[in-house]
């Protein structure tokens, strides 16, 4: 089984939609998030089997942590491999970064230390998921707000060499490319020179956000203009790959998808060569050398981590900046503070999204307060960001807030039960 023309991302608000949409005007495949499905059953399962019978599926997963220093948590391939078993997806994919430590999930893609050290411990565990799954997997290049000191390679080179030694592929975002060419100063045409064309599985396209001068891969509007440019490059450069609309955030109605999936198919006529760009578009890719900061990829993990948590122990915390090379407009204490600010504002809405009533009747300052004296005391663990409210009736703090406000506790304690 395979995929060709142009497909988007499953959303539970589009299911009806696809199931009636007309077959000339349907996507032709169909990307579902994993941990949405991983160990449920019921209605989601049983929905999924259907849109199974119309659209051949991929898999694309966050939590697969491929870049952690953690061992990978058995519950977690287990439920990956039995998901995989029961659909049968063309591709499984999850991302080049690692989202937890120590049993600490963060929920947030984070950076990959480019260097050797690293790639070794890398192409270890991919080859343990290929085992574990009997297939190859896909592996897609992140959006990224800082870069390290101690990197000796590039991405791309990086990406590519992933693929030499495991037999793994590449998810190609294209949007990620440029938002890490306007935040990092990486030229996203040497990018795709470094990479072989066989090693593509497809393409994922997807609007940004821009916050205080950076790109933030937020997946939450249309295409912009310099992206569809950069993929009709990647078509004409690579030839007809299958690619897909991501709409993650703001989810619009399901003709909006279908407007942008057209444009896919335009978008991927036109001819666009390397002379369409700026022979100066302050693009500065990285290549190979020896990194001036040879530190190693588990200590720059480590540090790392702790800035990215930091914002729930101690707001507003100076951070040392010594793992980070200088870009622009990325500066790094702006994109640490954007992972650090993304860990704790990402679990307040998961949070809001379980507790909706607790939130409204305690207002949103007291709820962000109250989530994050949770998150200090009880650090978040499963692979699915969906669990990290399951302990929080347990919490005391619901007591002295609702003493504080004049409630009744056990007000709070039944708001708070899931």
């Amino acid at each position: 089984m395979t995929i060709s023309g142009f497909g988007t991302g499953f959303r539970s608000k589009h299911f009806s939609d696809l199931m009636n949409v007309k077959t000339d005007d349907a996507p032709q495949w169909l990307e579902i998030l994993s941990e949405n499905f991983m160990g449920s059953g019921g209605t989601q399962v049983k929905n999924l089997m259907v849109l199974r019978e119309r659209f051949p599926l991929c898999m694309h997963g966050v939590s697969m942590s491929i870049g952690g220093q953690d061992d990978f948590d058995p519950t977690y391939l287990t439920d990956l491999k039995k998901l995989v078993d029961t659909i049968n997806p063309v591709y499984v994919s999850d991302h080049l970064c690692w989202t937890s430590k120590g049993g600490h999930n963060s929920h947030d893609l984070l950076p990959v230390p480019y260097s050797q050290g690293s790639l070794k411990h890398i192409c270890t565990r991919i080859n343990l998921v290929q085992d574990h799954l009997d297939r190859t997997i896909l592996l897609e290049n992140p959006s990224a707000y800082v870069a390290f000191n101690s990197e000796d390679m590039s991405e791309a080179e990086f990406m590519a060499e992933l693929c030499k030694r495991t037999g793994c592929g590449i998810l190609l975002d294209v949007n990620n490319l440029y938002v890490n060419q306007m935040n990092l100063g990486i030229d996203p045409l040497r990018w795709l020179d470094s990479i072989s064309p066989e090693s593509i599985g497809y393409i994922h396209m997807a609007g940004h956000s821009v916050a205080d001068g950076i790109r933030i891969d937020t997946h939450d509007k249309h295409v912009c203009k310099e992206v569809w440019d950069l993929f009709a490059f990647t078509q004409t450069k690579f030839g007809k790959i299958p690619s897909m609309i991501e709409w993650d955030g703001d989810v619009p109605e399901f003709q909006i998808i279908l407007d942008e999936i057209t444009k896919l198919g335009t978008e991927s006529s036109r001819v666009v060569t390397k002379e369409f760009f700026s022979s100066d578009n302050g693009a500065t890719s990285k290549s190979s050398q020896s990194a001036a900061n040879t530190a190693d990829w588990r200590k720059v993990q480590d540090e790392f981590f702790a800035i990215v948590t930091s914002e729930v122990s101690s707001p507003g915390a100076v951070h040392d900046l010594s793992l980070f090379r200088d870009t622009t407009p990325a500066l790094p204490a702006t994109g640490a503070d954007v992972y650090a600010n993304a860990y704790l504002q990402r679990l307040v809405e998961v949070f809001s999204d379980t507790f909706p009533i607790l939130n409204k009747v305690i207002g949103r300052k007291e709820f962000s307060a109250l989530v994050q004296s949770f998150l200090s005391a009880s650090k978040p663990g499963h692979y699915s960001v969906k669990f990290a409210p399951a302990k929080f009736k347990d919490f005391p703090e619901l007591t002295k807030t609702a003493k504080r406000l004049g409630l009744d506790p056990q007000l709070l304690t039944d708001l708070t039960s899931l």
